[in-house]
């Protein structure tokens, strides 16, 4: 899934680059902007191009202000990603033809700890997604994810998604 992806990238840099674990709420929100898109292939997002692109760094960037993130996302964030790409493409966990037709960085080479680390991520649910991405908010002093409290503001009004996408 999406969130196991993105723990998996979370979880790689926490590993691989401890000296930027500050990153770890952009590795977790690096690909929020498919849960509103869909995630679509890569051939089908070069085919789209910058149609594509102004949504998603729209939706990226909405969030990451809502957040307190940092965007556009830190160069690690995309280097954590492609490393967790070639260890989903490598262990049949995405296939590889029809998402982002992603090839094997050369020289990547699968190992026992990188199984580890997928074993870990696979077994964790969105509440550990949620709960994560909230205890790296909460220690960088940014917005804390109140989601689901009660609020003395009235709630706003439902939008369409035409109201949406023209905001």
């Amino acid at each position: 899934t999406l969130g196991h992806h993105s723990l998996l990238v979370h979880d790689l840099l926490q590993k691989y680059r401890p000296e930027q674990a500050e990153f770890g709420p952009e590795a977790l929100c690096h690909d929020g902007s498919e849960v509103l898109t869909g995630d679509p292939p890569g051939p089908f997002k070069r085919l789209l191009g910058e149609a594509y692109k102004v949504h998603e760094r729209k939706y990226d960037s909405c969030m990451a202000e809502q957040f307190g993130l940092y965007y556009p996302w830190p160069r690690v964030i995309k280097e954590m990603d492609i490393l967790s790409q070639d260890i989903e493409g490598s262990m049949g966990l995405r296939p590889c033809p029809l998402r982002d037709e992603h090839i094997l960085s050369p020289g990547f080479v699968l190992t026992d700890e990188h199984k580890v680390l997928v074993h870990d991520v696979m077994h964790k649910d969105a509440n550990d997604f949620l709960n994560t991405l909230k205890s790296e908010l909460t220690a960088r002093g940014g917005n804390t994810l109140q989601m689901g409290k009660p609020s003395s503001e009235e709630p706003a009004p439902a939008r369409s998604p035409a109201e949406l996408q023209s905001a």
